[in-house]
């Protein structure tokens, strides 16, 4: 008798059956998963941003403000910069640091319609472009994406300047 090595036909199709299942139910969570990481990223930055303007101010010993790139859009940059004329505008040359848009699919916005976040001298947040103040109970940003149903982002801002992330609920994707 011949020992003969190898798979068989039948062996090797259902090591392929089983591959198959696997990699479906994989990747759903998979993407899943890599959507979610972005969600986290993505406050995390902007949680970043609110930080590194509220460092700035205290540093330069003025006002520094947190505003969209483009002056409107929060999800397509911001712009942390020192008001050196006391306009209440970005001129040139009062730029600090730039973040980049979100990623694609991603909205922020201003709770209460703010235009920008205002930092004095002491670190609080003295306006929020709309001429009142965060409050203990006011959320400064909400980030979601295109997923349906999905938790978005809160970003919670204190008139103290102190910030951090908590869960929205009300994100109800496209």
């Amino acid at each position: 008798m011949v020992n003969q090595k190898g798979f068989t036909l039948v062996e090797l199709l259902i090591v392929i059956a089983i591959v198959a299942i696997l990699a479906v139910v994989a990747v759903p969570n998979f993407n899943e998963t890599m959507q979610r990481n972005r969600m986290v990223a993505n406050a995390n930055e902007i949680l970043s941003a609110i930080q590194y303007a509220r460092a700035e101010a205290l540093r330069q010993g003025g006002r520094v403000f947190l505003a969209p790139v483009d002056g409107t859009n929060w999800p397509n940059g911001l712009v942390v910069y020192l008001d050196a004329d006391d306009d209440d505008m970005l001129d040139t040359g009062e730029e600090i640091r730039v973040w980049q848009a979100l990623a694609s699919g991603s909205a922020l916005s201003a709770v209460a319609g703010a235009t920008a976040i205002e930092f004095d001298s002491r670190g609080f947040a003295a306006a929020n472009g709309t001429g009142t103040p965060p409050s203990d109970t006011e959320e400064a940003f909400k980030l979601c994406d295109n997923r349906d149903d999905e938790t978005g982002r809160y970003i919670n801002l204190l008139i103290s300047g102190s910030a951090w992330i908590g869960d929205a609920d009300d994100c109800n994707g496209p």
